[in-house]
Formats: C-alpha cells, sequence, structure tokens
C-alpha cells in the first residue's frame, strides 16, 4: 500500500469530513485510492459476515416454527385435501404464515433497529457515513426473502400428504 503515512494523517481526524478528505487526496493518488477500498471492504466484510449466521439462525427458527405448524394441523391438512383443497392452496396457507410472522417481527424490530444503529453512529466518531433507511430496507428485504424461502420447504411438504393415509392413523 503507497504512502501509509499519508492515509493515516487523513484518517486520523476523527471527523465525519473524514471521507470527503480521503476521497480529494485518492483522486489525485490511484494507490490511496487502492488503500481506501480496501480499508472500506474489510468494514464491509466483518458487518455481513457479523449478518450471516444471525440470519441463518432466524431461517432455521421459522422453518422449524412452520415445520411444528404443519405437524400439528397434518389431519386439518388432509382433511383439506380429501375434501378438493388444491396443494397450491396448502402451500399459500403455510408460507403465507411463516411469511407474516416475518412481516410482523419486521414491523417490530426495523424500528428498534433503526433507532438503536442511529444510536451507535452518535456514540462512536470514526465510522462512515450510513444511511439508516436504506441499511433497513436491504435487511427488510433480505429478512422476508430468507423468512419466505424458510417457508416454502415445509409448505411444499404439507401439500404432498396423502389424506387417506393420514386419516387411517387418526
Amino acid at each position: 500500500s503507497a504512502k501509509p503515512e499519508l492515509l493515516q494523517d487523513i484518517g486520523d481526524g476523527g471527523h465525519r469530513e473524514v471521507g470527503c478528505r480521503q476521497l480529494l487526496v485518492a483522486r489525485s493518488d490511484p494507490a490511496i485510492a487502492l488503500e481506501l477500498i480496501d480499508r472500506a471492504s474489510g468494514r464491509s466484510a466483518v458487518a455481513v459476515v457479523g449478518g450471516e449466521p444471525r440470519l441463518f439462525l432466524a431461517a432455521l427458527g421459522l422453518y422449524s416454527v412452520v415445520t411444528f405448524g404443519v405437524g400439528q394441523r397434518r389431519t386439518e391438512i388432509a382433511v383439506r385435501l380429501a375434501i378438493g383443497a388444491q396443494g397450491r392452496d396448502i402451500i399459500r396457507k403455510f408460507a403465507g404464515d411463516g411469511v407474516r410472522l416475518s412481516v410482523i417481527g419486521t414491523v417490530i424490530g426495523l424500528p428498534l433497529s433503526i433507532i438503536g444503529l442511529r444510536l451507535i453512529l452518535q456514540q462512536v466518531d470514526n465510522l462512515p457515513r450510513i444511511d439508516v433507511m436504506f441499511v433497513g430496507a436491504i435487511a427488510s428485504v433480505a429478512v422476508l426473502g430468507v423468512a419466505f424461502a424458510a417457508s416454502l420447504l415445509p409448505a411444499s411438504r404439507a401439500a404432498r400428504i396423502d389424506p387417506a393415509e393420514t386419516m387411517r392413523g387418526v
């Protein structure tokens, strides 16, 4: 990395304007621009690695809840299928239930996380500027997409229940 002392000098300001000064210096020296990109991507990688396990655990939890619900309502599903419900109706019902749970969680959790992120950004000086609403929107879309995927598998299994076999066990 070229001129690390210059990067250190412009990076130690402790102000939110540091990014602008770094950008001006980086425009005049491509080596500094590459160093800044490396630093920024490292911070992004840390944020992504920190979030992925939490999203995976949330998906696993939702999958478990929907699977449990399918198991508890197996007889009801068999009756619905026996009287003419289509598989897509069953999938829509259980996948919709899973996504509905996630929407409720997102509606409650998103404002709290935005407030928390804003408080953190106010307390720490050397963090880059972050568009909190954009981060919230991306997080919401990711959570709802994962929720749909996590709900789809148990819902599609529910649609394949054999009504005659299930009713024999009752």
